[in-house]
Parts: structure tokens; C-alpha cells; sequence
């Protein structure tokens, strides 16, 4: 940055500073004294100290009301973050994980903890699912013995709908196919009142939310009606109404000395 830069960047600043000077204390061009004069240093200083005594009540009643606000919505926050933890847990209630498979695959069917899976077995390759597996607390398993050719594992689910797994006698001894229908059943027995222990979890954690959102919300209305009372109050306090007067009354008095209206440069009260 070259002498000629900062000659200019010393010049913006002070017309940036003359600007501001004279719009904070303006006045007409017969007038003009009152802007920089030291013998109205005194009207200037009471003019000052009146519009920064507005706003530092103006400041606090902001602060005021904004630490409510915090404090409301701080605890908003938390009861949403709540919220969402609760729901997620009741998510995984009613939809537990497939988890690892209890044995190994038989024929066409894998038996897991909450599960029966269907499998697509070919020969040259790994068996793969097919379908969706199937919650055990609803489903029932039986067998069909065929005499001669196969044997079958028979599901039927709560909504009606059937599917059998095939088991060709060659392959597949009777009383296997037999213990491990038998081994199903039993695990759908647990899978059961694995379900109404989890039912009972959904109810309670579906409560406990309701509980909570309606906390939150009576938490967010009484909040919103402490902000309305704060600023009711604030608008009759005596800082508020000694700090208005005496900025009107500085303001009156420059601008009939000054013959110009200081701007207020501050916000409104509300």
C-alpha cells in the first residue's frame, strides 16, 4: 500500500467519522457552531448521555426478554432431542434386527432369534434370501410327508398367506425335517413373548413420548406468555419511562437550539 493509499483510506475515515458526527448532533447551517464548537460541548454531552441512557435500557430490556427465549427454547431443544431418542428406541422395538442364524441353513429355510428366512438354493452358487424373512410370533409352521417323493415344511402367516419349503427324500430324512419344524415352533413360542414384552415397551415408550410433547408444547405456550407479561411490565417500568423523558427532553431542547431533530438511532420500544 502506497503514501497515495493511505491517504485515501485516511480521508474515507474521516469523512466516515464527520458523517456520523453530524448525524448524531445536526443541525442547521446558521447553526452549524453547535456541531463542533467547544462551547456547546455541554449540549452535546447532555444530548449523548440521554440517547445512550435509552438505549442501555433499551439493551437491557432486550436481554431480558432474549433469556427467556434461550431459556425456552433450550429446553425445546432438549425435549425434541428426547423425543427423537425415545422414537428411535420404539423404531427398533418394532422392528428387531434380523440377527445372526440360530443354525445352519436347512434346505431352503434359515432359522434366526425373530425370523424365519426363505433361501433361493441353486448348485453353483451360495444360498441367497427370498423374500422378506418372516417375524416368527406370526407365523405357524407344519409338516406335509409325502410317502415317496418329498417332504415339506408348510408356513402360513397371520395375514393367510402360505409357503412351503421343499425337501426331497433323497436328500432329507423324515425325522429331520421333523425336529427342525419342531425347533421353529419352539422358537416362535419365545419370539411370542418376546413380542408382548416388546408390545408392552411400545405402549410405554409411545407414553412416555405423548407425555413429553405435551410438557414441551404448555412448557413453549407458558413461555410465550412470560415474554408477553416481561414486556408488558417493561413498558411501564420507570427506567424505561425516566430514560424516554429524558431523551425527548435532550432532543427538544437541540433542535430548538439547533433547529435540526436528532435521530433516535436506537430501536423502538415495543
Amino acid at each position: 500500500m502506497d503514501i497515495v493509499d493511505l491517504l485515501l483510506l485516511a480521508l474515507a475515515g474521516g469523512a466516515l467519522a464527520a458523517g456520523r458526527h453530524l448525524r448524531l448532533y445536526p443541525a442547521s447551517w446558521d447553526k452549524r457552531e453547535y456541531v463542533y464548537a467547544a462551547r456547546y460541548r455541554g449540549a452535546r454531552n447532555d444530548l449523548r448521555q440521554a440517547r445512550a441512557r435509552r438505549r442501555s435500557v433499551q439493551h437491557g430490556e432486550q436481554r431480558a426478554v432474549e433469556a427467556v427465549q434461550a431459556r425456552v427454547a433450550e429446553s425445546g431443544r432438549r425435549s425434541r432431542e428426547l423425543v427423537r431418542s425415545l422414537k428411535e428406541e420404539r423404531e427398533k422395538v418394532r422392528r428387531p434386527q434380523l440377527g445372526p442364524a440360530l443354525a445352519d441353513d436347512f434346505g431352503e429355510l434359515r432359522l434366526h432369534e425373530h425370523h424365519l428366512q426363505f433361501l433361493r438354493v441353486t448348485p453353483d452358487a451360495a444360498p441367497t434370501p427370498d423374500g422378506d424373512p418372516l417375524r416368527l410370533a406370526r407365523i405357524t409352521v407344519a409338516t406335509e410327508l409325502s410317502p415317496q417323493e418329498n417332504c415339506y415344511i408348510n408356513v402360513t402367516t397371520s395375514d393367510g398367506d402360505e409357503r412351503s419349503a421343499v425337501y426331497p427324500r433323497g436328500r432329507y430324512e423324515e425325522r429331520d425335517v421333523k425336529a427342525f419344524r419342531n425347533r421353529i415352533r419352539r422358537q416362535a413360542v419365545a419370539d411370542e413373548e418376546f413380542a408382548r414384552s416388546q408390545e408392552a415397551r411400545d405402549a410405554e415408550l409411545t407414553a412416555r413420548i405423548d407425555e413429553i410433547e405435551a410438557d414441551e408444547d404448555r412448557s413453549r405456550q407458558a413461555g410465550l406468555r412470560e415474554v408477553e407479561e416481561l414486556v408488558q411490565a417493561q413498558q411501564a417500568a420507570p427506567e424505561r419511562l425516566e430514560a424516554e423523558q429524558k431523551w425527548q427532553y435532550a432532543r427538544k431542547n437541540w433542535a430548538g437550539d439547533a433547529h435540526r431533530q436528532p435521530p433516535l438511532w436506537a430501536r423502538p420500544w415495543k
